[in-house]
């Protein structure tokens, strides 16, 4: 009979017991044994494992730049059992010193004031990152083997050089996500796709903080984060400027502002859910440029003002016009139109 499990043990039975199977089951000696036998030393062992486990100290973690991704990511440390907040810094001269986060104990305090961590998440905006750096270099508190990360989706480990040279391990990641309120971010935070890239050593002990919060982390090639950030910017950025024109212009209409705005959100999220069911673009693409509509093209173009949305307008059209399967006439009519 095996021994008796805690509720805290028997927790991390299953998993204990899936890799005792993958490794050790099909062992000549422990098939002999029997299926209840083995079941009893996974269980030990992984019993074992949880007590050695507690017995290893939490990694600690700064974070430098207490803007919105700061904050969400400080409450994301504090909920996370392997990790604990060294603290959340900013500027010696931000009014934010002082502040208590809403719903938490977390302080922000000046970085003058920062104590030495395991990993430092720098979560400036990008024009700040080298020089937080720097600051953590000439510190007395920063030491070889130390992680440094930083969040920016467009530049890489390289800019951390400094603490490289250090003896530091780098690395950067991005969440991809948007951070307009840092506790509903922290909240929806789990699921978010995170870009990593940096020094292999740097690697893992990153992808383990940020799957500890939930999120989904992948790899990408150091050269390519440009153009991942401008996918990113897309995706993100350019949908707040559509909807921001697509109310403008329902107001223009004489919608009312509460139904302009309810009405594009609505629309705008059936068509994600148009993408999320079918994944390829053009099977979940609907409107005139799909149908070959050149008589609504027209009109459209016609009510458009200033002439920049005109512009805006059709060349989006072109882009569209590229997921159809209409033939090359009438492609080429509708190219016509959209360039008048």
């Amino acid at each position: 009979m095996g021994p008796r499990l805690r509720g805290d043990d028997n927790m991390e039975v299953s998993q204990g017991t899936q890799y005792f199977n993958r490794h050790f089951q099909s062992h000549p000696i422990l098939i002999r044994l029997g299926c209840r036998i083995q079941k009893s030393i996974a269980q030990a062992l992984c019993c074992l494992y949880n007590k050695a486990m507690k017995n290893i100290p939490a990694k600690t973690v700064a974070i430098i730049g207490a803007g919105r991704l700061g904050k969400t990511l400080a409450r994301l440390v504090v909920s996370a059992s392997d990790y604990s907040l060294s603290g959340l810094y900013t500027r010696s001269a931000s009014p934010q010193i002082g502040e208590v986060l809403t719903d938490t104990s977390i302080l922000i305090q000046s970085s003058e004031h920062m104590q030495p961590a395991d990993i430092y998440l720098i979560t400036t905006p990008d024009d700040q990152i080298a020089a937080a750096c720097d600051m953590l270099c000439h510190s007395s508190y920063l030491q070889p083997g130390n992680i440094i990360l930083h969040c920016s989706g467009l530049h890489t480990a390289a800019i951390l050089q400094s603490a490289k040279n250090h003896g530091c391990y780098t690395a950067s990641i991005h969440p991809l996500r948007s951070f307009a309120d840092p506790l509903q971010s922290y909240q929806a935070f789990p699921g978010t796709y995170c870009a990593l890239e940096g020094d292999e050593a740097g690697l893992l002990e990153t992808r383990k903080l940020f799957e500890s919060f939930g999120g989904i982390v992948f790899s990408i090639a150091s050269d390519e984060k440009a153009l991942y950030h401008a996918a990113s910017v897309f995706a993100s950025n350019y949908t707040v400027t559509l909807y921001a024109v697509a109310t403008q212009l329902l107001q223009d209409a004489q919608v009312s502002p509460e139904i302009a705005s309810a009405m594009t959100q609505n629309l705008m999220q059936g068509t994600l859910n148009n993408l999320a069911y079918h994944t390829d673009p053009a099977q979940a693409l609907t409107g005139p440029i799909l149908r070959g509509d050149e008589q609504t093209l027209r009109a459209h173009l016609k009510s458009l003002q200033p002439a920049t949305l005109k512009q805006l307008y059709a060349i989006l059209g072109e882009h569209t016009l590229d997921l159809t399967k209409l033939s090359p006439e009438k492609k080429s009519a509708i190219q016509r139109i959209l360039s008048s």
